[in-house]
């Protein structure tokens, strides 16, 4: 596997924009919905804080656009997390280990789901990307990308992160989808995980942590049979082989039937970032 040292400094900035708003939401989980449970306010927090900021930059944009209102939307969503800190220091502290042992959890989630992300291309990406780059350059609301005059009605909540979260420089808005589609799902994966922990055990969540990583579920249920749907990627030689091939390209049990579409066949449902976002969010 080989890495580009010039998208270094991109990613590092973007791991910490993903970071940071999951801390927020954390501190949202704990002291604002008063959730108890470490891991749960945790896997809950990755999926609050993308969301409260983009809702919170939503209405700033029609202010501000562009950039400038995305600066003004992080620096209300850190005041807010601040604020709330303040309010109950104690409620969010929580042991190393466990965070230790989450982060540890949340990265080899985040592995698989990009790794198995990257054997298909990006739907709609006309409209996806089309919308990222016209709401990043400032225009709002957002429009249709190949005809001015006709408002996108369109889901764009994701694209407005892909948008505005993507660093300056460094990895491409494609790149920024493939990472947010696999944070999405690693949020959503950890909070139905804790969920289930929280109800029947660990032993409860280990059996059904498999339905996390099916091949081509969800949404697409009906394009795949029963027999197909508890199939994972499993690592084979990475010595020889790029992360893609070696985890994405092999699965088991081996795939015996031929998917209707190329898109059916996805290993987890994270090309569609925003059905994911909306079923953690749930």
């Amino acid at each position: 596997m080989t890495v580009d040292p010039s998208i270094l400094p991109g990613l590092l900035l973007f791991a910490l924009e993903l970071l940071a708003l999951a801390t927020v939401g954390y501190i949202v989980a704990r002291v604002a919905l008063r959730q108890r449970n470490d891991l749960a306010a945790l896997a809950q927090g990755m999926v609050i804080g993308p969301a409260l900021w983009g809702l919170c930059v939503n209405f700033v944009l029609y202010v501000v656009p562009g950039l400038a209102g995305a600066l003004v939307g992080w620096g209300v969503i850190l005041a807010l997390g601040a604020a709330l800190a303040r309010r109950a220091p104690r409620t969010i502290r929580i042991p190393a280990r466990r965070l230790a042992g989450f982060m540890a959890a949340a990265l080899a989630i985040f592995w698989a789901m990009l790794a198995a992300r990257q054997l298909l291309k990006i739907p709609d990406p006309e409209l996806h990307l089309g919308l990222a780059a016209y709401i990043r350059a400032g225009g709002w609301p957002p429009i249709t990308p190949w005809n001015p005059d006709m408002p996108a009605y369109y889901h764009h909540g994701v694209d407005l992160l892909i948008g505005l979260l993507a660093p300056p420089a460094g990895p491409n808005p494609v790149f920024v989808t493939e990472l947010i589609g696999a944070y999405v799902w690693t949020g959503f994966a950890l909070v139905v995980a804790t969920a289930l922990q929280q109800r029947g055990g660990w032993l409860g969540a280990l059996l059904l942590a498999p339905l996390l990583l099916t091949a081509g579920t969800w949404t697409l249920v009906g394009s795949v049979k029963i027999a197909n749907l508890l199939q994972v990627p499993v690592p084979t030689d990475l010595q020889t082989v790029g992360l893609r091939d070696s985890l994405a390209g092999v699965y088991w049990p081996e795939v015996a039937t031929r998917w209707p579409s190329e898109y059916a066949g996805s290993p987890s449902n994270i090309w569609k970032p925003p059905f994911v976002l909306a079923y953690a969010l749930t």
